[in-house]
């Protein structure tokens, strides 16, 4: 089943929205609050996060189960997570794109890569509080760019 555009764009801006609004609120947001940060319906974003239920692949190792008639079923029993990162790496990449270069090699580094910025600062030659502060800076425009909804992952 193919997924719309717009259901697809909705559910990673109600992704981002309930990651930011759950640092904000200390809580996870309702329905409604992602709605309202969305300036959409409830409804879209119930239909958005339904539908993103459906864009992760499941693993193939997991063990067999059976039909009603007892016959064999080698159906994909677990979720597999290292699918799921490539779809939030597309997604930082993208709200990366109009970052200066520096704080994409940064933010690569730190979330790309897993460094701390302690090693992060040693590969590059500079303090681990710049490093903070690029990185500080790098996250302020990325979310401020996913709330105004100039990207879109092809």
């Amino acid at each position: 089943m193919r997924v719309p555009r717009r259901v697809q764009e909705t559910y990673l801006e109600t992704k981002i929205a309930v990651e930011v609004l759950t640092q904000e609120l200390g809580r996870s947001p309702t329905y409604g609050e992602i709605a309202s940060r969305l300036a959409v319906t409830e409804e879209a974003v119930v239909e958005a996060l339904e539908a993103g239920r459906n864009f992760y692949a499941l693993s193939l190792d997991g063990p067999e189960s059976t039909n009603v008639r007892g016959a064999a079923l080698a159906a994909p029993q677990r979720e597999d997570r290292g699918l799921n990162s490539v779809e939030d790496r597309e997604v930082l990449h993208t709200l990366a794109d109009n970052l200066p270069m520096r704080s994409q090699l940064v933010v690569e580094l730190r979330f790309g890569r897993d460094l701390t910025q302690s090693d992060i600062a040693r590969r590059l030659g500079i303090s681990q509080m710049q490093v903070s502060r690029i990185l500080a800076k790098a996250i302020h425009d990325m979310r401020a760019r996913a709330h105004t909804r100039q990207w879109a992952v092809t």
